[in-house]
């Protein structure tokens, strides 16, 4: 039997079956496809996505409140200062319903505080409801600036108010102010006799329940500064995307091609 040479072999024929059609190249096992996110970028906004809705809703619920205290605390003391300034001039039996040399800084200070908390939130509050969360949060911006640079100094403000709130009732034991004076036995003595004109139990309970509200206000203070710890997380998961975005660049063999 004849045996003949094997034929020629074409110019860069090594032998081996061509590859497959499907695109690999046999090293696929090396390549890395970035378009399968393989650092996990998708993952991590997700949860980006959760944590801003997170963030929105509680950023919702500690502005609503705040507006709500703020709201509640400037109608009571205007109610206490009105009834003040409409009855001091009516004397019964040589004088009138109110102490001697009446105090009413600390009502009118606490009163300012309110109405300032008040105008700024129903600025936040608008913008929530008739426009975007952009413009909300760039109100709520504007309002931790305006108000207390930064969200500790502006529980501090509310801390020391109703503190000095508190302090300026009976201070040394005399109660001229208008919240020491309408709880005090001296007005519950001339009670009946200005019946007509003020009720001071009224009045004292209106005053003791806006301090109350004044604590609770800090209190929601605070809550609005739990609510900036997850700002700041969400900020630092919008870094890492970046972070991770920036290091994604695709690697390349040594014929030029992209893994």
């Amino acid at each position: 039997m004849t045996s003949y040479p094997p034929p020629p072999k074409a110019a860069g024929d090594t032998g081996y079956p061509p590859p497959p059609s499907n695109g690999y190249d046999g090293y696929s096992n090396l390549s890395m496809d970035h378009t399968e996110d393989p650092l996990g970028k998708a993952l991590i906004d997700d949860a980006d996505q959760k944590l801003k809705k997170r963030v929105r809703i509680f950023k919702f619920l500690a502005r609503s409140l705040t507006f709500i205290l703020s709201i509640a605390i400037t109608g009571n003391l205007a109610k206490v200062l009105g009834k003040y300034l409409a009855t001091k001039g009516v004397l019964i039996g040589g004088r009138n319903a109110w102490a001697k040399d009446t105090k009413l800084w600390p009502t009118i200070m606490l009163l300012v505080i309110a109405v300032i908390s008040a105008f700024i939130n129903s600025i936040i509050m608008l913008a929530y409801c008739w426009r975007s969360v952009k413009h909300a949060n760039r109100a709520s911006m504007i309002s931790t600036l305006f108000t207390s640079v930064i969200f500790v100094v502006h529980i501090v403000i509310w801390i020391v108010t109703a503190a000095l709130y508190k302090y300026g009732k009976d201070t040394h034991g005399v109660s001229n102010d208008l919240w020491g004076w309408t709880c005090s036995s001296k007005a519950f003595k001339i009670q009946p006799q200005f019946q007509k004109v003020v009720d001071f139990d009224q009045y004292c309970s209106i005053q003791t329940n806006s301090f109350r509200l004044s604590v609770a206000q800090a209190v929601a203070e605070i809550f609005g500064l739990i609510v900036w710890f997850f700002v700041l997380r969400r900020i630092s998961s919008k870094r890492k995307i970046k972070r991770i975005e920036s290091e994604h660049i695709p690697v390349q063999n040594m014929s030029g091609q992209n893994f």
